[in-house]
C-alpha cells in the first residue's frame, strides 16, 4: 500500500470525511484529496497533523513505502545506528517525542534539560546529580 492509501485507510477508519480531516488539519478537502489519490505530499507541519487527527504512526503511514528501496539500499535503515541500538523506535517512544514536539519551547527545554540529567546516571557515565535522587 502507498502513504496515500493507508492515509485513506485511516481516515475511514477513524469514521472522517476528506472535509471533516481537512477541517482538523486546516487545509482544503481538495488537498486532503490530492493527498489521498497520490497528486500531492503533505507539508511537515501538516504531517504532524494527521498523525494527530488520526491517531497513526509514521511508521503506519510509510511502512510500505521504504520496505523495497531498504532491501536495495541500507543506508535508509541506519536510524537504530542512530539510535544506537538493533531495534526501531517503540510506538511509546515515538509518542514521546511527538508529545515532546508539540510542547512550548520553555517546556521541551525544561523536559530536554531533565533527560540531560538523568541520562548519564543511566549510562554510567558521572555528572551533577538532579535534587532528590541518589
Amino acid at each position: 500500500m502507498t502513504f496515500a492509501d493507508r492515509l485513506r485507510q485511516a481516515r475511514e477508519a477513524a469514521g472522517l470525511t476528506q472535509l471533516e480531516l481537512a477541517k482538523r488539519l486546516n487545509v482544503t478537502k481538495s488537498s486532503v484529496c490530492n493527498y489521498e489519490n497520490g497528486v500531492s505530499s503533505p507539508k511537515e507541519d501538516v504531517m504532524l497533523r494527521i498523525f494527530d487527527a488520526l491517531n497513526v504512526t509514521p511508521n503506519f503511514l510509510f511502512q510500505d513505502s521504504f520496505a523495497a528501496s531498504c532491501v536495495s539500499n541500507a543506508s535508509c535503515c541506519e536510524f537504530p545506528k542512530f539510535l544506537g541500538e538493533d531495534a526501531p523506535p517503540t510506538n511509546s517512544e515515538l509518542e514521546l517525542l511527538r508529545k515532546l514536539r508539540s510542547l512550548s519551547p520553555v517546556h521541551r527545554s525544561a523536559i530536554e534539560t531533565l533527560v540531560e540529567q538523568f541520562y548519564p546516571v543511566d549510562t554510567g557515565e558521572k555528572r551533577g546529580v538532579v535534587s532528590g535522587t541518589a
